[in-house]
């Protein structure tokens, strides 16, 4: 059993999208069966991610102190890459969290962002 690290919720085993921040809500999961979706490569403090476009615009909009990290600005920190071709027939399956609606790979990623910038 896998426990949330933001609830304390059971984790469940589903698919999801390429997406590390809206990649288990079923609205985008049907986005990326329709292939209406495109994922840009980003990197937090240099921990590599995939985002949809969308979470790339929303996670500039983050102040850092949400992801742990002690003042600053997102543009210091975040570096957006290439456009990255994420197929619908590729199956990815993460531990999803039915409350929070996030992975377990985005909490790993959100951890590793932390001991970085404390460390």
């Amino acid at each position: 059993m896998i426990a949330c690290e933001k609830c304390n919720s059971v984790m469940e085993q589903r698919n999801v999208t390429p997406c590390a921040l809206c990649g288990a809500k079923e609205s985008e999961i049907k986005k990326f069966l329709n292939d209406e979706l495109r994922f840009r490569r980003v990197s937090v403090l240099g921990e590599r991610i995939v985002l949809c476009v969308s979470c790339t615009s929303k996670i500039m909009s983050y102040h850092p102190e949400s992801l742990g990290i002690p003042g600053g600005s997102m543009e210091d920190i975040v570096e957006i890459g290439d456009e990255v071709t994420a197929k619908r027939k590729q199956e990815i399956i993460d531990f999803v969290c039915g409350k929070c609606i996030e992975t377990r790979a985005w909490q790993k990623t959100r951890q590793k962002i932390r001991d970085k910038s404390h460390g």
